[in-house]
């Protein structure tokens, strides 16, 4: 319940014409941005589920609302390709 106040918190932050709603509404919306990453980043490292095509249909559907976490994800393939095996 509470995250649904949230939402409707921002969505009327949006009609109020006020400097200092501004700081507020940045600093939710960079707290959602930060939770779809994270969510993506547990995706990319398979620790969101153990299904490794939900894993890659929920990092993929994540990185198309967060176009950061989608460089990131193409960064981290990258990474774990190149990376020497342990």
């Amino acid at each position: 319940m509470r995250d649904v106040a949230v939402v409707f918190g921002l969505a009327a932050a949006i009609y109020v014409n006020n400097w200092i709603v501004l700081p507020l509404y940045l600093a939710a919306q960079w707290t959602i941005y930060w939770a779809l990453f994270i969510l993506s980043y547990d995706c990319g490292h398979v620790s969101f589920s153990n299904n490794p095509k939900l894993n890659s249909v929920v990092g993929a559907s994540l990185a198309f609302f967060n176009p950061c976490a989608l460089s990131w994800m193409v960064c981290q393939v990258f990474h774990q390709e190149c990376s020497p095996r342990r």
